[in-house]
């Protein structure tokens, strides 16, 4: 049984005309048309073959765990994991039980997506009333930056999954009346809210919050005056419980291979310090010194690491050295620091999806039916505003407004701590569409009432306010997306040049000297491609300008003789 006092915080919401049976049969609708836009655009993606397996950056590591992980189970080699190794260890078991192709991950992680909407649609309902639910689960459904990683080998879909998994039942967990039942969904939640942190480990940031606020709303118990202690501290232990049997098995994996003590990962100094350093920006950049692909992250930094020791080091004690290089950053240049970490929050409120890999402009330039989930954040983003508000005035305040707003700033936090991307914001925006669902029903409030009540100045502003967020976000950051969607341009003719696909590569090498410029490596990379075509006269103006901007390269200048050599052999 459910504790009636910790239901929906606001039951006249519920009394509105829309009845249970209305409210599924709407979720379905949404779910079913999300579902017939999401098999639409899988097959464009999966039909275009030079995009379904053009693995970029972070994507490459995961697929190489996974096939490490099939090769040689769970423990994946005799490596430190340098990644999350959970959703490797889940692509692993699709490639060895379901089917190895592309398509069969696609296939999963949609049908992972269409859950996590009718799991939003549940969070809005059990938080803010029915009425907000079907709004808060198509704005998800809807959201274009979460539908584009839902076709790529990256671990966003999952983890977004494992999140609403865990909050649902934190959720239902503080709505019980038993004992046992208290208990055994605290448990399960742990297990989920531990699972989310091996998809993610900056999710650990989440852990002693969602605690403390199982803890206070176990302790009403029975719907009684006295707080129940056992109640409390047994919901909060078996939490920790689950939390730690899903993260013990990796981390006691990379304490034996490393012979001592070590984290789940071994990156996460190295990323602190990649994050936060006087060349940093706020989004992804490689660590001055080292070579940027992730692949070759881990090796780069330990060359550095032990040619400053002077000694061999174990990859924690790499780690260490790396996030000390960070603290010292924060310690010396405490103003840019605070600079930088402003820099990040601008980026999270921007609407620009600029992500590590994948850039949603490029992703709908080549597969325009990623415009059938046209809602971009900046609308999620000022109906959550209206809708937090909202949710924050009213005379008793749902349990689970707390818990939401709590796992978003946790998100927030760990931009500010490392750096931003849209696929690390992916698992905060469910948590906003909730409350976005509500800033929607207020606004169907409002005009209802337009004819009747006086103005309500209160909500005058509250919809000013999220106008205006609303504003800053659409308008924000134009020139850093349009490069990013240039340089995934460029990242994709190099990857089609790696495949002998040299029409692909030179047409994309076209997009990207757009809008990144004259910068001498795209010259130079057009210049190979004129030439692979026969295109002499177009490789010699290319290769004519990267030698300008870069005189010291050695390759662009025997490119440039070999197209030269060309035409003197043409000429009669």
């Amino acid at each position: 049984m459910r504790d009636p006092r910790l239901l929906n915080a606001e039951p006249s919401a519920d009394t509105e005309s829309e009845s249970r049976t209305t409210w599924w049969r709407s979720l379905a609708f949404v779910v079913a048309l999300a579902f017939a836009v999401r098999v639409i655009h899988a097959w464009l993606t999966l039909s275009t073959h030079s995009l379904a397996d053009l693995l970029i950056l972070d994507s490459r590591v995961y697929d190489e765990i996974a096939n490490a992980m099939l090769q040689n189970g769970f423990m994946g080699g005799d490596q430190v994991f340098s990644t999350a190794p959970l959703y490797p260890w889940v692509v692993s078991c699709v490639r060895a039980f379901v089917a190895p192709g592309q398509g069969t991950l696609i296939a999963v992680q949609q049908a992972m997506a269409l859950a996590s909407v009718v799991l939003v649609g549940v969070i809005a309902r059990m938080t803010f009333g029915v009425r907000a639910a079907t709004p808060a689960a198509a704005l998800f459904a809807f959201y274009g930056a979460g539908a584009m990683l839902e076709t790529k080998l990256m671990p966003s879909t999952f983890g977004v999954l494992c999140a609403l998994l865990s909050l649902t039942g934190l959720l239902d967990a503080a709505r019980r009346r038993t004992f046992a039942s208290t208990l055994c969904l605290s448990f399960l939640s742990g297990l989920a809210v531990g699972a989310t942190c091996l998809v993610r480990l900056n999710t650990i940031l989440f852990v002693p919050l969602a605690a403390l606020w199982l803890l206070g709303f176990a302790l009403k118990s029975q719907g009684g005056d006295e707080p129940d202690l056992k109640r409390g501290a047994g919901s909060v232990i078996v939490f920790a419980l689950g939390v730690f049997l899903v993260l013990a098995p990796p981390i006691v994996r990379n304490s034996m291979i490393e012979g001592e003590f070590a984290s789940v990962t071994a990156h996460g100094g190295m990323t602190l310090y990649q994050s936060n350093n006087e060349a940093a920006t706020g989004i992804y950049s490689a660590i001055p010194g080292a070579v940027g692909n992730p692949a070759k992250l881990s090796a780069g930094l330990r060359v550095i690491a032990e040619r400053e020791a002077g000694h061999s080091l174990t990859m924690s004690e790499v780690d260490d050295l790396w996030r000390a290089r960070a603290f010292e950053f924060w310690l010396d240049d405490p103003v840019r620091a605070a600079t930088l970490i402003a820099a990040k929050l601008r980026f999270w409120l921007g609407d620009d999806e600029i992500s590590t890999e994948y850039v949603l402009a490029t992703e709908r330039s080549l597969t325009p039916s990623l415009w059938l989930m046209p809602v971009p954040f900046a609308v999620i983003l000022a109906l959550a505003v209206l809708g937090i508000q909202g949710a924050v005035r009213r005379p008793h305040i749902s349990p689970g407004v707390w818990l939401l707003l709590g796992f978003v700033a946790t998100n927030v936090a760990s931009t500010a701590i490392f750096y931003f991307s849209s696929r690390y914001r992916l698992p905060a925006v469910p948590m906003l569409c909730g409350f976005a669902g509500l800033g929607v029903v207020q606004i169907i409030d409002a005009v209802s009432r337009s004819n009747d009540d006086a103005t309500d100045s209160s909500q005058i502003f509250a919809m000013l306010a999220a106008l205006g967020v609303g504003l800053f976000s659409l308008y924000s950051f134009t020139d850093d997306y349009e490069r990013y969607a240039a340089k995934q341009w460029f990242t994709y003719g190099l990857i089609h040049d790696e495949r002998q696909e040299h029409d692909l590569a030179l047409a994309s090498y076209q997009h990207a000297i757009v809008r990144l410029g004259d910068q001498w490596h795209v010259h130079y990379a057009l210049g190979r491609a004129y030439g692979r075509q026969g295109q002499a006269t177009l490789a010699i103006q290319h290769y004519e300008r990267a030698l300008k901007l870069r005189p010291q390269s050695r390759d662009v200048r025997r490119g440039l003789e070999q197209e030269r050599g060309k035409v003197s052999e043409q000429k009669p």
